[in-house]
């Protein structure tokens, strides 16, 4: 369950989010994003791009 907030972030940025995918090396070297492995080293490198885009929306809206 999301807050609203989280509900209107998700909806502004996951097409972008997965767009983002072939940029991240972790990711990329797979054939399909869904192969990349379920590894802190994956979080690791996913993690700071949904922050990135986070907080870009955080300050579009405020």
């Amino acid at each position: 369950m999301l807050t609203p907030r989280g509900w209107a972030f998700s909806k502004a940025a996951y097409r972008a989010y997965l767009g983002m995918y072939e940029y991240i090396p972790e990711i990329a070297r797979h054939p399909v994003t869904y192969a990349a492995p379920d590894t802190w080293a994956t979080y690791d490198a996913v993690a700071p791009v949904i922050q990135e885009a986070y907080d870009v929306f955080c300050a579009q809206i405020e």
